[in-house]
């Protein structure tokens, strides 16, 4: 049985890190998407001398989806086969 299973794990070990590679692009494109959208926060905030709560919670947002894309890389690197049992979330989210 733990052969059989094994087996299994190693058949699909290519999918597993292209799937990782893919989830380690989306996190580098979600960090660059953060790193902008702050500047323009900036950016509006120096032009109106304040920035507006729709546009902090914007970025809060995007910040909050990055640690939690980072966390899931970083665990699905560790052990692929979390993509097949999951994967929490990080520790420093729960109750947000």
């Amino acid at each position: 049985m733990t052969v059989s299973i094994e087996s299994e794990v190693d058949s699909i070990a290519p999918s597993i890190r292209a799937a990782v590679d893919s989830a380690s692009v989306v996190l580098g494109e979600a960090r660059l998407a953060v790193n902008r959208v702050d500047e323009v926060v900036t950016s509006v905030g120096e032009l109106v001398g304040t920035t507006t709560p729709e546009l902090e919670a914007i970025l809060a947002s995007l910040d909050s989806v990055a640690v939690r894309l980072e966390f899931f890389v970083a665990r699905i690197s560790e052990r692929p086969l979390r993509l097949l049992t999951g994967v929490g979330v990080p520790p420093d989210t729960i109750g947000r």
